[in-house]
């Protein structure tokens, strides 16, 4: 697990900053995909760029780069976001996306600084109503890579109590 590091970076309304981790099993120019898939069939999800700025506190994209934080809606309601860290952006914040294999951007290389230590992507999710859960793949397997088949949480249900919490 990681620090969250955005939280004071935005307005989030009644978002729940959740949990955040670092997947370290990518290189500088992997691709970073969307695939936000519904748990209920019946729903119509989509995406939304709601913001795109540096990454870490100093403010310095070469510090690590940038962060990208998608909302995602079940219909017209926003249930949560998104946010990937230390990229190189390849969509605009206002920006409305597919929400099955979009590219939000690639893994950037940067300066060496306690934000940015090596290839790595910090991903956060946070649930606006309840919390969401992280998978807890990355915990049975320390090192498991960022996929379009194996998930990395749930939002937008009550998989979770409380924050930074496994999903059942």
């Amino acid at each position: 697990m990681h620090h969250i590091v955005y939280s004071s970076s935005f307005d989030w309304g009644t978002t729940v900053n959740d949990w955040a981790a670092d997947d370290q099993g990518v290189s500088a120019g992997q691709r970073v995909m969307l695939y936000a898939a519904p748990v209920n069939s019946g729903y119509s999800v989509s995406a939304h760029v709601d913001a795109v700025g540096p990454a870490c506190a100093s403010g310095r994209v070469a510090d690590g780069g940038y962060r990208v934080t998608v909302g995602v809606y079940a219909g017209s309601t926003k249930i949560g976001t998104v946010t990937y860290g230390h990229v190189n952006p390849s969509v605009s914040a206002g920006q409305w996306i597919n929400r099955w294999g979009t590219q939000i951007g690639t893994v950037g290389s940067y300066n060496w600084t306690s934000c940015w230590q090596g290839a790595h992507v910090h991903l956060e999710m946070a649930n606006r109503h309840n919390y969401s859960c992280f998978s807890n793949i990355f915990v049975r397997y320390p090192g498991a890579q960022l996929s379009e088949t194996n998930f990395q949480g749930y939002l937008g249900g009550s998989y979770a109590t409380a924050p930074r919490r496994a999903c059942p």
